[in-house]
């Protein structure tokens, strides 16, 4: 639904000086999503950030058990550096099962640490 803002606002509270600078300045979303969820509801979620404005890069992979690497989360990773996320303003947005949220949140985790 192109009226909710969770997937671009809902990681900020409400009234937050935070979230009130967020909405000032163009958002921008790299989306990674499980091939399957994508073949159902691509077109939904490619729509939904185009009618908010948001630039959007989406990542498609084949995320089941069996494909769960260090070489899928540095394929993430990859793709994080490519689009040149901000990973303190820009969440990653993993759209998918356990797999894609575990794959998706290791390499979130581990992009440009400062340790």
């Amino acid at each position: 639904d192109p009226s909710c803002d969770a997937m671009i606002l809902g990681h900020l509270p409400r009234g937050s000086e935070e979230r009130w600078l967020a909405e000032q300045r163009p958002q921008r979303r790299l989306i990674v999503i499980d091939e399957t969820v994508y073949k159902l509801y691509g077109d939904r979620v490619r729509a939904y950030f185009e009618s908010r404005k948001v630039q959007h890069e989406i990542l498609v992979l084949p995320m089941v058990e069996e494909n769960k690497s260090m070489e899928l989360t540095l394929e993430v990773a990859k793709k994080m550096k490519a689009f040149n996320i901000d990973r303190r303003t820009e969440p990653v947005i993993a759209i998918g099962g356990g797999v894609c949220l575990d794959v998706v949140g290791l390499a979130s985790a581990l992009f440009r640490r400062r340790t």
